[in-house]
């Protein structure tokens, strides 16, 4: 396949397609389920051969040999689909057969792999983006990425997706959001532990056969056909699981879900019944058409609803389900429309509502513009010094195949994300128009009031976000690189997440500061044109496992003097073992590593909620590891003196250093002490400015309340200018020993 890297597109297309056809002709060829059945069990295998070869208790994750077996499934949904069913009754696979798909499968892979490289440098680069790397990230993107949400987040995702749209689907099924959210959970745990269940199932069974055959008198084969007759219980069990293992059994959804026959029918094509895949046009049958599974995830066999390929069940339900009500009910339309609208709206403050301590959510906030229009802004949240401005965009249809026409796809993903960045930068441009602004409501009978005024100096973040309800990976990680896209107010970088993005980061976050830490680090990253990570769960495992990853990024590039790096492997690597554990959610996700003492302090910071808490919290959370030690060792260091003492300090350097003080829990006002002392200390430390955490603490050593405060030198005007230098000689010696 190397050789044809220096091809003409059409050449590499032309292959393509004869492979596909290949493919085609040999599922016509065997009996479905058990061809479903056979790719799934070696898939299963090779990833059981995986967990052999893994010294640690890391997840399993698909690599290349797995998506070349998903690929194979997705093909047979492809032909069931398009061509029928030529054979319909059972029949064992031929296992040479299905080696051959699974090696045309490889082949067919690595061929839309060399297409995308050479038909990204020509022609479907559109000259307005400028940008082939995006071209070629897309398209193979399309063929090769499946399942970007994780299976064991499905009941969240469809209950709250589809909940403003309980009527009709009780009126057209009979069954809510909540009903269909749990069944199709139970669908993505059969796909997902299904084939392990079942293998541990019959290995179970063999050895209780096995017991029942360690009398005397019955050790040997032909013991087995008299054991099952003797005991149909456990032989209609073993029967059971080699039906799941061997047969697709896993993937009949009919067995595996109560969902109405009617559901599953709308979420299902019927054999022949898809005319659009192989249409003999130029990409006819390729993975750069839409596969059939794209549209409807199911495939009916008789009475019988299989799903041929697991993270299609997934990723196409939420578009299927609106197609069929809409389909059924065509008034319905615009409602549909509007109750996304409404629900995307809210879902940021929604989902991460444990995550948003003390917010203040302003929704439907409308401004004037210099034209005299007027111009909405979907919601803000508005978090101690932290505002963050959300457009929110819920989307109607699923995109257009790039390749048959990337200038149709890029418009659908611009009119989503780009327009969100470009209402983000009106609504930040209005808000540095001046000191103060205006906010507005729309009031019932007409026109507009106004509800508050805001400032941008109240804020030491502000993050522009543009929240879709479907994740449009790479594009929207990628958007950064587009120049159209720029820091807003020359300091703010748009970037974009999905609800698939929070309803995961909600597990792997700890509280409302690291939510908000994590957001800074990934807007710095967002206004790196020259670093690229694939998606939201990458950049959420780089923040775990290297915290400030945007610092790692330019170091490297500077030791290795490069202009571009791409980070890589996180999602899998730190994300992906959490949500792949058996037990989720009671397995512990992977963390960054605090002190006891930190932790403490940031829970307290937290629940004290004092102005400027945040600012404190986001201080620490950017400390290196041996700062977080040292912080730990002063703290556990001073608290013995407070058996003699009010209070208690030590301090920290650094372009912003910070002073702590530790006090009784005592109710004793302090403020003007500590602060006199506190100024001292920046002086004898040399800091222009600072930052102050007063930390207090019970008979037990328990912190009780913290809050932060900045701090500058002193002036003369001060009346205590002259004590408080006084003061900074005595202590100078004393904090340099400390440092």
């Amino acid at each position: 396949m190397i050789g044809l890297v220096g091809e003409k597109p059409e050449k590499v297309l032309s292959e393509l397609r004869s492979k596909c056809e290949e493919i085609r002709a040999l599922v016509r060829t065997q009996y479905p389920p058990a061809l479903i059945g056979y790719f799934w069990n070696m898939l299963f295998l090779q990833l059981f051969q995986k967990a052999d070869d893994t010294a640690d208790d890391s997840a399993l994750v698909a690599g290349p040999d797995e998506q070349i077996l998903i690929f194979a499934m997705e093909y047979v949904h492809a032909v069931i689909a398009s061509d029928g069913l030529d054979n319909p009754e059972f029949a064992n696979v031929d296992t040479e057969v299905g080696d051959q798909i699974i090696e045309l499968s490889k082949d067919a892979l690595d061929l839309c792999f060399v297409f995308g490289m050479v038909s990204s440098k020509d022609e479907l680069v559109i000259p307005e983006y400028e940008n082939q790397k995006l071209a070629f990230e897309i398209l193979s993107n399309w063929v090769m990425i499946r399942g970007k949400r994780y299976q064991v987040l499905e009941r969240e995702f469809f209950s709250y997706a589809l909940a403003p749209h309980d009527e009709v689907l009780t009126e057209l099924y009979g069954i809510d959001s909540s009903v269909i959210g749990k069944e199709i959970q139970k669908i993505a745990d059969a796909s997902r532990v299904g084939v392990q269940r079942s293998a541990e199932e019959l290995h179970t069974l063999m050895e209780e056969f096995q017991s029942l055959a360690d009398a005397p008198a019955t050790k040997s084969p032909e013991v087995l056909p008299k054991l099952i007759e003797e005991y149909p219980e456990l032989s209609e069990r073993v029967g059971r699981a080699i039906r799941d293992l061997f047969i697709g059994g896993t993937f009949n959804i009919s067995k595996e879900t109560d969902l109405p026959a009617k559901f599953l029918a709308d979420l299902s094509f019927k054999p022949g019944e898809a005319d659009k895949f192989f249409d003999g046009g130029e990409f006819s049958g390729t993975p750069f058409k839409t596969l059939p599974a794209r549209i409807k995830p199911l495939i009916a066999i008789g009475d019988v609803y299989y799903c041929t390929e697991p993270n299609f069940i997934r990723d196409t339900s939420y578009r299927a389900v609106q197609r069929a009500i809409i389909a059924a009910r065509p008034e319905y339309r615009e409602e549909w429309n509007s109750k996304q609208k409404s629900l995307s709206e809210a879902a940021f403050p929604e989902v991460m509502k444990d995550h948003l301590s003390g917010a203040q959510v302003l929704g439907e906030i409308y401004y004037p513009l210099p034209n005299g229009q007027w111009a909405e802004t979907d919601c803000l949240i508005i978090v101690d010094d932290v505002l963050i401005a959300l457009e929110c965009k819920a989307g109607v249809e699923a995109l257009n195949p790039p390749a048959e026409n990337m200038k149709g796809h890029l418009k659908n993903v611009e009119r989503l994300l780009l327009s969100a960045y470009r209402q983000c930068s009106r609504f930040i441009d209005y808000l540095y128009s001046e000191d103060t602004v205006t906010l507005f409501r729309k009031k019932d009978g007409g026109g507009y009031e106004a509800i508050r005024s805001l400032s941008h100096r109240d804020f030491r973040n502000i993050f522009p976000i543009g929240l879709t309800l479907e994740s449009y990976t790479p594009f929207s990680s990628s958007i950064k690189e587009l120049s159209e896209v720029v820091p807003i107010a020359e300091r703010h970088s748009f970037f974009a997440l999905s609800m698939d993005d929070l309803m995961a980061m909600k597990y792997i976050v700890a509280s409302t500061g690291e939510f908000l830490h994590y957001l800074e680090v990934r807007q710095s990253v967002a206004g790196m044109k020259e670093v690229s990570l694939f998606d939201e769960m990458d950049h959420l495992g780089a923040y775990v496992s290297n915290n400030r990853f945007d610092q790692t990024a330019k170091e490297m590039m500077v030791k290795e003097s490069v202009d571009f790096i791409t980070m890589d492997g996180f999602d899998a690597d730190v994300v992906g073992p959490f949500f792949s554990d058996p037990n989720f959610p009671k397995g512990e996700p992977r963390r960054q590593t605090y002190p006891d003492r930190l932790l403490e302090l940031f829970g307290i910071l937290e629940a004290t909620g004092a102005p400027l808490w945040l600012t404190g919290d986001n201080f620490l959370r950017n400390m290196g590891g041996e700062t977080r030690t040292l912080f730990q060792e002063h703290f556990e260091r001073t608290l013995p003196a407070l058996g003699t003492r009010d209070f208690t300090f030590f301090a920290t350097g650094g372009e912003t250093g910070a002073v702590f003080f530790v006090e009784r829990s005592d109710g004793v006002d302090r403020q003007h002490l500590v602060m006199e002392k506190a100024q001292a200390l920046i002086v004898a430390m040399d800091e222009s400015r600072s930052l102050l955490f007063r930390i207090q603490v019970n008979q037990r050593g328990e912190m009780t309340e913290a809050r932060t405060m900045l701090l500058a030198k002193p002036t003369v005007i001060q009346i205590n200018y002259f004590r408080i230098q006084e003061e900074a000689e005595r202590l100078r010696a004393k904090v340099k020993k400390s440092l």
